[in-house]
This record gives C-alpha cells, structure tokens and sequence, in this order.
C-alpha cells in the first residue's frame, strides 16, 4: 500500500493484482464526530465516549438532554426504558423540537439513520446544523467549535 497523505488517498493492489485507491472518508467523518460529542459534553454537561459516536446517542435520551438544555422543556418526557419502541421515541422526539427550534426538515435525519445504524453521517450533519442555528439565535451555552 502506497500513501498519498496529501490527498488522502491509498493506492493498494487487490487480490487479482490491479491497483486501486481509495480515499479515506472515515478520518474526516471522524473528526466530526468527536467535535460533537466534545460539543454534547460541554453542552450537557455529561461524560461520553468520544470513540462511541453512535453508542452515545442511539437511547435518544442524550439528544433529547441536548435538546431540553438549549430549549428548556422542548421535550417533556424523556424515556429511561432500554426498549426499542422507547429509545425510537426519544429520537423521534428530539427531531421534532429540533425542527421546532428551526432546523429545517431537508437537515434532519431519520430514526432509522440512528436507531438502525444506517446513516451516521446525517445524524452528525443535523447535530451541528442545530448547534450552529442555536448559536445563531443566541444560545448562551457552549459555542460550536469553529475549524481552524
């Protein structure tokens, strides 16, 4: 395997011999993903894995957390239960006071993108669009970190 670091691309041989790059998506997605759970840390004040991005959040009850301290009481129950209908409905929750707030509908992503794993890079996505419309509006809690 040859590097091109600058690109971030690797040019590897597959088992017929033929060469082929791939570009490493992963590292970038990763990045993004610790910046918000850092971000969920200081907002919530909770202590999260930074390698678990999904594990974090997939109850719903974090988000809803997240949620509940940028816009007290904008979820009103939030569910304890391990049950999936309950963790589902956390989610659920949390993406309605989300578009509440005014993060548009075309940003959020879906229960199942969280809850069945499937889209991880559209949860990340709607987790920093709310953070950077809540500093928009005036969110006195802790800002989004800007890229450097």
């Amino acid at each position: 395997q040859k590097l091109f670091p600058f690109w971030n691309i690797a040019l590897t041989r597959n088992q017929e011999g033929q060469h082929r790059t791939t570009a490493d998506t992963k590292s970038s997605s990763e990045v993004l993903q610790k910046k918000i759970i850092a971000w969920i840390e200081a907002v919530t004040e909770e202590k999260l894995n930074s390698e678990r991005f999904a594990d974090n959040l997939r109850s719903g009850a974090l988000l809803c957390k997240l949620i509940n301290v940028i816009v007290p009481n904008s979820v009103q129950k939030v569910n304890t239960s391990p049950t999936p209908y309950t963790q589902m409905e956390n989610i659920n929750q949390f993406l309605e006071a989300c578009e509440k707030f005014g993060v548009p509908s075309s940003d959020l992503f879906t229960t199942s993108d969280l809850y069945e794993l499937r889209n991880l890079s559209s949860v990340a996505h709607t987790i920093e669009k709310l953070a950077l419309i809540a500093e928009q509006k005036g969110f006195n809690g802790p800002k989004w970190p800007k890229d450097t």
